[in-house]
């Protein structure tokens, strides 16, 4: 399972202290120009209105630009709201670096991290408190004061355009990235299927060179033996080269090689259940129609699907229990794993736990479900098909 959270992390903390560092600077700002006794930054445009009053907006103003990135709407929102309020409550509404600058970097920032609908709710709010903002300023009816207001507002437009811009190649460039990484995890998911029909075949064939050494050391002696060894390598061939068949056409790493691990199947559940159990997660165990002997293949598939869904349930699901159900029919399985937890969707397990449980299934030509119950929990149900079916 791939686990991208620790290569971001970084990235992320240099991002944040970014943030910080912006909002520090306009906090900075916006405090000396309003205590300031010549009012350093604007000399001949001092601040109006208590200074306790713009000392609190302009903090609020400048100190929302630490969340930027992380709830870029509610930071565009109070950024607006706050520079209007200014304007309205002192009657008088500075123009410049003061306000003009952490509502740029708000357009922006709601542009380049939301979707399309926040960023254009982000521009509208905006746009409606900078129009009451600069309809406080005595200075507005002057084509000075004018040309300036409007130098500005296309400013705060080429901000937001821009910050549409980049949004939409990050977003793309994520989803390459996403891509190549689902990409690589069903290539991985592939090859390790690969590996366990490798065993299966190489264990067929194995058994198949046994049988043969048994039925030439009895065939002139007792034929019967020789019969009854003879039939087992004609079943044992044939399954052999049904999973054969299927192994041609699973995409392998060039270094697979063979396992003598012994390949689980559904008969071993049971005691797979006992184990989850003993993790703490309770299971129930069930078996629906009669018990038959399936290909080597069908039995791996189902096996591996009902351990990766118990798995996703201990892990992600905060279940207090489970029940797996496996009902034989005549030419097909059904496996089913539900629990009464809480875990979302297709994030258990960050999905390739389920990629992996579709290949298997995909492979026998079944079908495989999941998803949340109606009432609560999630649900896995699969059906695996087999051509034959041997008592």
């Amino acid at each position: 399972m791939l686990d991208s959270a620790a290569p971001a992390e970084p990235g992320r903390r240099r991002a944040w202290l970014f943030d910080v560092s912006i909002a520090a600077a306009f906090v900075a700002v916006g405090q000396i120009d309003v205590w300031a006794p010549r009012h350093i930054v604007w000399a001949d445009d001092p601040v109006a209105g208590p200074a306790a009053l713009n000392s609190v907006l302009f903090f609020v103003v400048a100190a929302s630009l630490a969340w930027r990135r992380r709830a870029p709407l509610v930071v565009s929102c109070v950024v607006a709201g706050a520079a209007a309020a200014q304007a309205v409550i002192t009657a008088t509404a500075p123009i410049g670096l003061l306000l003009d600058g952490p509502v740029l970097v708000s357009l922006y920032s709601v542009a380049a991290y939301s979707r399309r609908g926040q960023a254009l709710t982000g521009l509208a709010v905006t746009a409606v408190a900078v129009v009451v903002h600069d309809l406080q300023d005595p200075a507005i009816r002057s084509s000075d004061g004018f040309d300036d207001a409007l130098f500005w507002w296309l400013v705060h437009l080429v901000g937001w355009v821009v910050g549409r811009y980049v949004g939409s190649h990050r977003a793309a460039a994520a989803m390459a990235q996403r891509a190549k990484t689902l990409e690589g995890a069903v290539r991985t998911q592939r090859d390790r299927i690969a590996r366990e029909l490798h065993d299966v075949v190489a264990h067929g064939v194995s058994v198949v060179t046994v049988q043969a050494g048994a039925a030439l050391s009895v065939l002139d002696e007792r034929p019967d033996r020789a019969r009854e060894a003879l039939m087992a390598i004609e079943s044992t061939a044939r399954g052999a080269l049904d999973e054969m068949r299927r192994l041609l056409g699973v995409l392998r790493a060039e270094d697979v090689g063979p396992s003598f691990t012994p390949q689980p199947s559904l008969t071993d559940l049971a005691e797979l259940c006992e184990q989850v159990g003993s993790a703490g997660l309770p299971v129930a165990f069930s078996v629906e129609g009669a018990v038959r002997r399936l290909p080597a293949g069908v039995e791996l598939a189902g096996y591996r699907i009902v351990q990766e869904a118990l798995t996703n349930a201990l892990r992600h699901s905060g279940a207090s229990g489970a029940e797996v159900r496996v009902s034989y029919g005549t030419d097909d399985v059904v496996l089913r794993v539900v629990d009464d937890g809480t875990g979302a969707g297709e994030q258990r397990g960050g999905g390739f736990g389920l990629i992996g449980m579709r290949e298997r299934a995909a492979i026998y030509g079944g079908e495989l479900t999941t998803g949340p119950r109606d009432s609560a929990g999630y649900a896995v149900h699969a059906r695996l098909p087999y051509p034959q079916v041997q008592p």
